[in-house]
């Protein structure tokens, strides 16, 4: 059952010449991305020189002896040439041509003569300097020399919070090539490389000037092609200090394989050794984000992650000498108390809000405000950070159909996106961060990198109201519900054809509240509307019309927040199914009051009535 999240790693890669499209919606494949190095020599020089030595038409000799350099400037890029010129006559003056810029050197009738002239520039790509010497009789010789890529100016501005998003630096790597023809929107600097020097500036630049100060970089593992792009190229980039970094780490490419058991001595030396990698080569430098001076890591599918997950990161601090701070990606609308991992997670977000229904063109907006309260309240429960995530639509029909599941389209606009900018405005204010998904995921069309149809419109709304401007609050009034469970199951463990790891209690489809025998509130579990859950509540399904959730989770208790008062409710009718493997008990409290005591003995759909008549016992 597609539960909602990004594609996992695409089928058939191979055939296709696909390698590793990460974070992605659909099922399918099982390779992470490859060993690879990117496509194409990059050049990460800053400077360029010459030496030339030639002759006037009147018989000068002439010596260039030049060098470029850049610097960043406050309102321009600063590109200098210097060096010397040197002649075996007299010289008259010396020309200095950088584009449409002209320098004139008055050199008085020196034969030799000191360089040092600087212009100011765009920046964001390579420069030809043109240097022209001329002698006594007006003769002229000139020398060319190439600048290297000068940094691009930037113009940042003033943010009211940190806002960041996720980057792909896989553009033309192994499996990456020829990516145009798998996307649905046009990127406006065409099928470019990772690798591109002036592709990352201008990535840099949209960033800085539109309030983007935290990229969250896909990173596949050692030696793969995103980790040699984020080393070779992102990290030298003189731009690229003034952002702040942090990993988003590809859980399905590194322990899918491993089944996510970090019990197993497998998947906790891999989890382990790449942690060592990431401080060694990442987590020192001056710009890699820290929260509470711990490096900040993006766990992708962290809801996967089984077995002992303290002693892993026990390990790993004991190993690095210091204990990340670990952002676990679970399912939108989830209560991540429901999770292994919220024992260790400091901060709970999602990395995609869509969910793949048929009606979810007409739904997305009820269900994204919902599971904004789901995520916030529900780090609250487990004492984390929560960190919002937003998004401009969803869209993956450029794949071939061979490698993708039928994920309807959430079409990408403008106005949806300032709807959810709108909507995610009050769980911003206790916020120390948010997300977007993505900066340039474009085989989901999720980018707000600019495109030819809606050009930088996702930056400037991303400026205006993400980046900056007050929060309305997040404040909400109502009334807890729990169902303490005296046991979950697992079903893999009873059944040898089932890969369902979770620990499930009851398959809840509905829940009434009633006063008298009057319903007061009806709802959808699974649909809309629904109730916040704040524990013990897996992601929505649906199947022919028909919604649920699983109750149960880590804590064998699974608690709602009703934002409607419940004094004078006297009953609430839950609907749905028990597990088939065991029997289960419930014990039912309101506000943290003991109600009623429930068996959930029927494994088809059945209402169950409890008493929300506080009964006295403990």
């Amino acid at each position: 059952m597609f539960d909602g999240r990004r594609r996992e790693l695409l089928r058939s890669l191979g055939l296709l010449g696909l390698t590793g499209l990460a974070g992605c919606q659909g099922s399918g494949g099982t390779e992470p991305e490859p060993t690879a190095t990117t496509a194409g020599p990059t050049d990460s020089a800053e400077s360029g020189t010459t030496r030339t030595e030639t002759t006037t038409s009147s018989g000068t000799e002439v010596t260039f002896d030049l060098a470029t350099d850049s610097t960043l400037g406050e309102d321009a890029t600063q590109l200098t040439v210097s060096g010397s010129v040197e002649a075996s006559t007299g010289l008259q003056r010396i020309l200095v041509g950088v584009g449409e810029h002209r320098s004139e050197l008055d050199v008085g009738g020196s034969a030799s003569y000191a360089v040092d002239t600087t212009f100011a520039v765009d920046g964001g790509r390579g420069y030809e300097v043109t240097v022209t010497a001329i002698d006594e009789t007006g003769s002229e010789v000139a020398t060319t020399l190439s600048s290297g890529h000068v940094p691009i100016h930037v113009d940042p501005v003033e943010t009211d919070r940190l806002v960041g998003t996720h980057y792909y630096p896989w553009y033309e790597t192994r499996g990456h090539s020829n990516w145009t023809d798998r996307i649905v929107s046009e990127p406006v600097l065409g099928e470019y490389a990772a690798s591109d020097l002036a592709v990352v500036d201008q990535h840099l630049k949209w960033c800085l000037e539109h309030g983007i100060r935290w990229l969250s970089l896909s990173w596949w593992g050692p030696n793969t092609g995103t980790d040699d792009i984020i080393q070779r190229v992102l990290l030298p980039r003189a731009r690229f200090s003034d952002v702040e970094f942090s990993i988003l780490y590809e859980t399905k490419g590194r322990l899918g394989g491993q089944d996510y058991d970090l019990d197993s001595s497998i998947g906790r030396g891999i989890l382990l050794d790449d942690f060592r990698y990431l401080a060694d080569h990442f987590f020192s430098e001056d710009n890699y984000l820290h929260f509470d001076d711990r490096p900040v890591v993006f766990v992708y599918l962290a809801e996967n992650l089984q077995g002992d997950v303290a002693a892993a990161m026990d390990e790993i601090e004991a190993e690095i000498g210091v204990r990340p701070y670990l952002l676990a990606d679970v399912p939108f609308g989830s209560a991540p108390a429901t999770y292994p991992v919220s024992e260790e997670a400091d901060a709970f977000t999602a990395y995609n809000p869509y969910s793949s229904r048929p009606d979810i063109e007409s739904v997305f907006h009820e269900q994204y405000e919902q599971g904004n309260r789901v995520l916030e309240l529900g780090a609250q429960v487990v004492d984390t950070d929560y960190v919002p995530v937003v998004m401009p639509g969803f869209n993956d029909t450029g794949l071939p159909a061979s490698i993708r599941e039928d994920n309807p389209i959430l079409t990408s606009t403008p106005e949806r996106y300032e709807r959810v900018l709108d909507q995610v405005n009050p769980h911003l204010e206790d916020a120390r961060a948010t997300l977007v998904t993505s900066f340039n995921e474009w085989y989901e069309n999720t980018q707000m990198e600019p495109s030819a149809e809606f050009g930088t419109a996702y930056l400037e709304l991303t400026r205006d109201r993400l980046a900056t401007g007050a929060s309305a609050g997040f404040s909400p009034e109502g009334t807890t519900f729990s169902l303490d469970f005296d046991r979950t199951a697992v079903p893999s463990a009873h059944d040898a054809g089932s890969e369902d790891d979770r620990a499930l209690a009851f398959m809840a489809e509905g829940l009434s509240f009633e006063a008298g025998g009057e319903t007061t509130v009806s709802y959808d579990i699974g649909g809309t509307p629904e109730p916040t859950f704040l524990e013990g509540a897996f992601g929505s399904e649906f199947d022919e019309g028909s919604t649920w959730r699983w109750f149960g989770g880590a804590s064998a208790k699974t608690t709602l927040f009703a934002a409607t008062a419940l004094e004078d409710v006297d009953t609430a009718v839950l609907t749905g199914s028990s597990v088939p493997f065991v029997d289960i008990e419930a014990d039912v409290y309101v506000d943290d009051q003991r109600t009623d005591h429930v068996v959930l003995d029927s494994p088809g759909t059945s209402d169950y009535e409890l008493s929300l008549t506080p009964s006295g016992d403990p």
